[in-house]
Order: C-alpha cells, then structure tokens, then sequence
C-alpha cells in the first residue's frame, strides 16, 4: 500500500568584489534614516506598530502572506518622483526637490511640500520585529531559493543600475532569517514523514546516493539522501563532514551518512525491504554486514553508465562494437524493468539471451577476417548479471 501523502516534498563561483554604491547603505546602518513614516503620510502603507504585537498569529502570517504574494514592480527614478504630493487630507501639494536615499533595494524619500506639510515615504513594507525592508529579504529569499548566488544577482542587478542589498546584508539575511525558518520547515516535513511512515504495514523501497560539496576525492562535506521509490518522498538526510570524529576522509562521507540515515529509520520503525545505491565499495559492504535483512541492489543507471564506457573503451580496438552501444544499454535498462525482480534468474536469462543474438552476429560479421570479436563483448558484459543481482 502507497502511503497517502497530505503534504509535498520539500528544492560557486568565487563572489566578485564590486563597487559599493554610494546610496547602498547596510541594512545596520537603517538607525541613521527616520524610517517610520508620518501617521497618514500615504493610508495605503501599513506598517506593523508595538500596538500590532497583541494581534494573533493568524493575523500576523496573513499579513506577511500579503507581502510574499503581492506583485512587485520595477520603478524609474524619473518616473516616480512625478508621483510625490503631500499626503496630507486636503492638501496634494508638491514636494519640491524630495531628499531621497537607499536602505539596499528600498526607497526613503522626504520632503516638505509647498504647503509646509512634511513628507515621509517607504517604497516598501517593513517585516519583523527588527523591521527589515520586505524587497531585501524577498532579493536574499530569492537567491537562495532558486540556487542562485550573490554573484550572480548583484551582476544582473548592476548591469540593469537597479537598487540592491550589499553583500554583507545578503549573508547577514541568510544567517538570521532564510536558514533558520528552512531547518524549521524541513524539520517539520520530516517529522510528518515519519508519522506518515510508521503507521504504514508495509514494507517500502528506497534509493540513496550522496552530493558532496566538491567533486574529486577532497570534499569536505557529503549530504546523504534516502527516497522513497514509490513516492518520491526523501525519507531520510544527514550531512556529515569530513571533519568529524569518525570520519577519516571524504571517501568515507557516503557510507557514514548511508548508515545514520538507516539507523535514524530504524528508530522511527520503517520496515526496509530493499535499498538501492551506486557500487560503492564500502556501501555494499556496510549492507552485507551490518544489515543482513535489507536486500542490497544496485541502481541501473549506475550500472548502464559504467557499461557504456566499457563497451565504448572496447569499441575503439573494435569498431563493430561501436553501432551496438546504445542498444546493449537499453537492452540493460529493458532486462531489468521487466525481469519482475528476479534478478537471480530472469534477469539473467534476458541479458544472456540478447548477448547470445549479438555475439553469434559479431562472429558470422568478422569470420572472414579470422578475428572474431564476440568474445571481447562477452568479456565485457559477462560480470554485469552478477554485479545487477
């Protein structure tokens, strides 16, 4: 039985040191700009005040549902100062020559009209209760999200002269606002996860591999993922560093996380049948060892990959080899997604029946030149029934 899911899964380059704008102030320096507005200065803004901290919850997540949802605009400095009047009642008077200055993406201007009315306006709404500029979190959010980083941003934003926050304020936004509401909602993701899992009678069939944050043999952390092959859930992630007790070096990063991903799942009473995983050395034998009761298999796409460099490898002291690639591959995939699970048999008997036809083929097509090369593809392909079991 499939496990009813009530809630969706959860999604460098060296930073370039660019001319700080002289109108880019740093989020801290806000203390120097008056930036609470005048009481009835523009009745569209509405800014949370110390009287709003009695209002509920709901109230409050509305309000900054308000914000995220809302359609953001980019404005010319031109065009907008010809919409600056007095917000005094009665008045609409010019501002004539309104001060204007930045905190990161936001706009503060201030003035006194003809009237001598003062003027005071945000181009934003402020969020938290330290009253950040919703545009700069919403830019660091942003960034963040979609895998991007400052680098990237600033450069767009530079080109296009548009208004952003420094770099400092970015990672200064990631550190007390972005990471920490992320790790409160995947922990709460995975906490329904597990609730989800352990009331389910049936056995599931997982599939983990692990991302370091470097490729080669030098990486410093490894995040180990397990998901469920059914639901597409990740059931289970740990990140590990190479510089924890127990961790001699980044060869060893896969299967530590490997092993407190299995044993967190253990302890919530996920029922594991199989577990499928690249062929790395100490993976298969952390599995033969320490969990006899899961069925350790290897993933087909790992498999494919290395047979298509062997036979690509053979491919070029044996030309006729080459037409046969993509097709040997595919044969692999189709063996293996149609033996019904019994690799021990079934799989086997597709995989040898199709390299039986080949190799007969290879021997009548090279007979005449008195080197067949059937038995070159047979070398190549005879350990893969065995290793895919």
């Amino acid at each position: 039985m499939t496990p009813q899911m009530d809630f969706a899964p959860p999604s460098t380059s060296t930073p370039k040191k660019l001319n700080k704008r002289a109108d880019d102030s740093e989020i801290g320096e806000c203390s120097s700009f008056d930036i609470t507005p005048q009481q009835d200065n523009d009745p569209s803004f509405k800014m949370v005040s110390d009287s709003d901290s009695s209002d509920s919850s709901d109230d409050e997540m509305k309000d900054v549902d308000e914000i995220v949802d809302c359609t953001k605009y980019i404005i010319y400095d031109k065009c907008l100062l010809q919409l600056v009047r007095c917000q005094e009642a009665g008045c609409g008077a010019p501002v004539p020559e309104p001060s204007k200055s930045t905190s990161g993406s936001m706009l503060i201007i201030n003035g006194t009209c003809l009237e001598g009315h003062k003027f005071h306006w945000l181009s934003q709404p402020l969020c938290g209760e330290t009253k950040r500029p919703a545009g700069n979190v919403a830019i660091a959010a942003a960034t963040l999200h979609t895998g991007n980083t400052f680098t990237t941003m600033s450069e767009i934003f530079e080109e296009m002269k548009l208004a952003t926050i420094h770099k400092s304020t970015f990672y200064e936004l990631q550190r007390d606002f972005l990471l920490p509401n992320i790790e409160k909602m995947f922990n709460t993701h995975m906490e329904d996860v597990r609730r989800t899992y352990e009331n389910l009678e049936d056995t599931v069939v997982v599939a983990g591999d692990c991302r370091h944050d470097s490729p080669g043999h030098n990486a410093t952390y490894g995040t180990y993922s397990l998901m469920d092959t059914k639901t597409n859930v990740i059931v289970a992630s740990h990140t590990v560093s190479v510089m924890e007790e127990g961790v001699p070096n980044s060869h060893h990063l896969e299967n530590v996380g490997l092993q407190r991903c299995l044993n967190e799942l253990k302890e919530h009473k996920f029922k594991i049948d199989v577990l499928a995983t690249d062929r790395h050395p100490m993976v298969a034998k952390n599995m033969r060892e320490n969990y006899p009761d899961i069925v350790h298999e290897y993933d087909i796409w790992h498999l494919g990959k290395s047979l298509r460099k062997k036979v690509a490898a053979a491919g070029k002291k044996h030309k006729e080899l080459q037409q046969w690639q993509k097709a040997i591959v595919n044969h692999l995939w189709w063996s293996a997604e149609t033996c019904g699970g019994s690799e021990t048999q079934l799989l086997k008997e597709m995989w040898f029946a199709y390299i039986t036809c080949r190799t007969i083929y290879l021997f009548l097509f090279n007979r005449n030149a008195g080197r067949p090369s059937y038995g070159t593809l047979w070398t190549i392909i005879n350990g893969y029934a065995g290793q895919s079991s």
